[in-house]
């Protein structure tokens, strides 16, 4: 697939009358930003989250720039702490590729909210209130979660790095307009990151490299089903980095029911987790469990997830569910249910956390991307 490009005279080759090379900015950054210096200038305004037209502005880039993504849709606000951005292929043989990114606000109140569009924006400051960029690394999903919209789609191939990242800039964008600063990326958007490990490794090193966005580490997470190879070569390059294991139900034969087509059973990911606290010292790995009436919201399931848990380094963060058009047979559990499931893990010693969901009336949430 075409990645993210901007067009740019390459300096080093202008006494060449009518040789003016044209670079792929990416292309260069992916094997290393020291290539060229107006390159290591050009992410420097990407980090900055400057609008495209300055970046051409300040390049005297020739017509429109190349980048990967159209933006077709944007719905949501602030208030509604998400904004979700409907994305299409901009590169003439990819105009039929979809996927949606979403920007967070999950610490807005009334009086974090800038205006929007303001003439003057001040610089970027750490005083503005955080945000965070749920990104998608696929245009469809695999693993065909029958809770999840996305899982509807089945696999449609793979985002590149520079399609990963440009989502991170977008995102960026639109926080900027509200006088929030991007701090967070969260690997929760289409798709199963650790199915597309190359293109997500790269676009991890593009975000943390000081030179570019400069993101922490530790302020990335990335969600998975659960691939034990790719979980371990993960942690091992980025010790930092937080994972986030989508567990759902800790007793084998419902998992299965939730999760078809993950690979490694419930043991081996309790190997793979006790690895992961060897070479991620002091960072936790977040399970993750979407509940659902009836069906893993039992204290029985609590008990198997206490188990599932024993001796590990773990936060369980139960995650309403987010009715999806797809998957019209589930129903969320009730606020007392999940208030019960949480009370029974933190008495067994379980550290745990019920999640806010953000963005379902949008079908912004999580499981409920799916492009029109």
């Amino acid at each position: 697939m075409t990645p993210h490009r901007l067009h740019i005279e390459d300096r080093m080759h202008l006494s060449r009358p009518r040789e003016s090379k044209q670079l792929d900015l990416v292309r260069l950054l992916e094997r290393g930003p020291e290539d060229a210096q107006s390159t290591k200038m050009a992410w420097k305004l990407f980090r900055q989250f400057q609008e495209l037209d300055s970046c051409c502005r300040e390049f005297q880039l020739a017509n429109e720039p190349h980048v990967a993504w159209h933006i077709d849709g944007r719905v949501g606000t602030v208030e509604d702490r998400a904004i979700k951005l409907s994305l299409r292929g901009r590169q003439p043989q990819e105009t039929s590729l979809r996927c949606e990114t979403v920007a967070l606000f999950p610490g807005t109140h009334s009086t974090d909210l800038g205006s929007p569009k303001s003439a003057a924006l001040p610089p970027a400051s750490k005083r503005w209130p955080r945000a965070t960029a749920c990104v998608s690394t696929q245009p469809g999903c695999g693993v065909r979660c029958p809770f999840c919209s996305t899982g509807e789609l089945g696999y449609r191939g793979s985002l590149s790095a520079s399609q990963i990242v440009e989502q991170v800039y977008w995102v960026g964008l639109v926080a900027k307009e509200y006088r929030f600063r991007l701090r967070n990326v969260v690997f929760m958007g289409m798709g199963e990151p650790l199915h597309n490990l190359s293109a997500v490794s790269q676009a991890v090193r593009m975000l943390t490299d000081s030179k570019l966005f400069g993101l922490q580490p530790r302020h990335i997470t990335i969600s998975t089903v659960g691939v034990p190879a790719a979980m371990i070569q993960l942690a091992t390059e980025f010790p930092s980095l937080r994972l986030a294991l989508s567990l759902h139900s800790a007793i084998a034969a419902q998992r299965r029911q939730l999760v078809p087509r993950a690979v490694g059973d419930l043991e081996q990911l309790r190997e793979v987790i006790a690895e992961l606290n060897q070479l991620q010292s002091g960072q936790t790995v977040w399970l993750e469990v979407v509940l659902f009436d009836a069906i893993n919201d039992s204290m029985e399931h609590a008990a198997a997830i206490v188990e599932f848990a024993r001796g590990l380094n773990v936060e369980v963060n139960l995650i309403p569910y987010n009715p999806a058009a797809a998957a019209s047979t589930f129903r969320p559990s009730n606020k007392l249910q999940r208030e019960r499931f949480a009370e029974n893990l933190r008495q067994a010693g379980i550290r745990t956390s019920i999640r806010s969901s953000f963005g379902s009336q949008q079908n912004a949430a999580c499981g409920q991307l799916k492009p029109s």
